[in-house]
């Protein structure tokens, strides 16, 4: 069970957590370029011996934290004035090449990564055998932090937090990668109160060689670690991170992981039982339709769970608790501004000027057909991964409108990718803003299907109870029939014997 601790802290002090889970600052940061901060920082001892306080083109201000493998420094990058996180491993693990092997790999896979609920990757490098990766600072704490002071979160707030990782963990798969150690701790918030997915060093790609990866360990955190990635951590699937979100949320709900266990051995047996305290017992302001969800997610087998990250995060918005914003922040930013500054397609080509009296074109706007007998604008270009009968997938180029009519097709996959570009990032259709009105009365209307269908097999339901019913009382009316005709029937003969016998009685005194 997570702590009741004093959480967040608002001194640097905060900052000594591991890796990127940087702390708030005491107060609101005066502008870099007039930080009163030493230019020659405290530094770790390796470091101090070196001499190292810049990396190229990053000037180290101060130590962040310190874990297992490394050293992270809050630093300035010169040429583009901007703060940022700098991770340097230990000098002794920079020596071995198959360690910085991982090292760049870890690099490559953040790099490929651009969503705003997860942790960005700047740059990497090395300087002298100094090697460095340069990634987003973060102004804020972690999950984890947040946890040790709230006890456990509001259901809006635990929502908010868990459909935000979802719509990230979703991203992350689709560039065909999976994290491998989701929890709270790799959960960061910013002090605006968005959330951001972190540490991908974990992370493999589904068509990877494994060999760098560690054999023979489950590379998470047990706590919140699929049963199946426990066995073999090397051939596991998206669906661990699915399990390990359902657990972080769970944890989120009532301040206690879902399993429990004095030794791993023991926790891991609790999992491939796939038994667990409901949350609801814990907490009595779950709803059933939650702790419904969040057995499928923690599925001991994963046949069972969630078929992808969106899916679980479309169930989860549909309950419609989710906070906008963090309650616990003060001045969070609501996640529908974040959604909407994020990046989704390139601008649209511009068009030739049209000619005097024709209309204007419709391009620039998101969804507009093309007049009729042109072609369809620049930027009005999709390209949509559809499945054929033979059971693989292509890529079709279509418009706009031709997509919006797709949606509305009854048999349309709404789990199906998108992108302006045929090289992608492919993204689930929800990421676009151009087909969110559709895909939302396409579910509105599947919703309302779902209810007519409920509503009927409940009708249905009462009717036969009704029916029987009915054959019951008729049946239990027969057998009281009968039963009052047999009592009437013993009655009679009662009588009749008396009768019979008190005449013989007076048969034979006056023979």
């Amino acid at each position: 069970m997570v702590a009741k601790t004093p959480g967040p802290k608002t001194t640097p002090d905060l900052e000594d957590q591991m890796v990127t889970k940087v702390g708030v600052e005491p107060t609101a940061h005066a502008p870099e370029s007039q930080s009163k901060e030493p230019s020659a920082p405290a530094l770790a001892d390796e470091a101090k011996a070196k001499n190292l306080s810049t990396l190229k083109d990053f000037r180290l201000i101060k130590k962040l934290g310190e874990g297992g493998m490394g050293t992270v420094y809050k630093a300035h990058q010169l040429s583009l004035d901007r703060i940022v996180a700098v991770k340097v491993p230990f000098r002794h693990l920079a020596k071995d090449p198959s360690f910085v092997a991982r090292f760049y790999r870890e690099a490559r896979i953040m790099a490929k990564l651009d969503h705003p609920n997860i942790l960005r990757c700047y740059s990497v490098g090395e300087e002298n055998g100094w090697h460095y990766l340069a990634m987003e600072y973060i102004d804020g704490a972690s999950m984890q932090s947040w946890l040790e002071k709230l006890g456990k979160l509001t259901v809006g707030d635990a929502l908010h937090v868990a459909i935000s990782c979802a719509h990230a963990l979703q991203h992350a798969h689709e560039q065909g990668l999976i994290h491998r150690d989701v929890k709270p701790d790799n959960i960061l918030v910013t002090s605006k109160g968005v959330v951001k997915v972190a540490d991908m060093g974990l992370a493999k790609a589904l068509s990877d060689d494994l060999g760098l990866s560690r054999t023979g360990t489950g590379a998470g955190t047990p706590h919140y670690m699929a049963p199946e990635q426990a066995r073999d951590a090397k051939h596991v699937d998206a669906r661990c991170d699915i399990y390990a979100l359902g657990s972080m949320l769970y944890c989120f709900l009532t301040g206690a992981t879902p399993f429990k266990g004095e030794t791993y051995v023991d926790l891991l047996l609790e999992k491939e039982k796939g038994k667990f305290t409901p949350a609801r017992r814990s907490n009595n302001n779950i709803p059933e339709r939650l702790d419904l969800m969040l057995d499928k997610a923690m599925a001991a087998k994963p046949d069972l769970r969630y078929k992808s990250c969106a899916e679980f995060a479309k169930d989860l918005q549909g309950l419609n608790l989710a906070n906008d914003a963090l309650s616990f922040i003060q001045g969070a930013v609501p996640s529908s501004i974040i959604k909407s500054e994020a990046p989704t397609q390139p601008v649209a080509t511009k068009l030739a000027p049209a000619k005097p009296g024709a209309p204007a074109p419709a391009a620039g706007k998101p969804g507009a057909a093309a007049p009729a007998g042109k072609t369809a604008a620049a930027g009005d270009v999709w390209y949509i991964v559809v499945p054929t009968d033979k059971g693989k997938s292509i890529k079709r180029k279509m418009t706009s409108p031709k997509v919006v009519e797709l949606i509305k097709q009854k048999d349309f996959d709404l789990g199906t990718l998108a992108s302006r570009s045929l090289k992608g990032p492919y993204r689930n259709l929800n990421y676009y803003k151009e087909f969110v009105p559709a895909l939302e009365s396409r579910l509105a209307h599947a919703k309302a299907n779902r209810q007519a269908a409920k509503f009927h097999n409940a009708y249905e339901k009462i009717m036969a109870e009704e029916k029987t019913y009915k054959a019951k009382r008729k049946l239990q009316n027969l057998f009281r029939s009968v039963g009052g005709l047999i009592s009437f029937g013993i009655f009679l003969i009662v009588v009749l014997s008396v009768l019979g016998g008190i005449g013989y009685y007076l048969y034979t005194q006056f023979k």
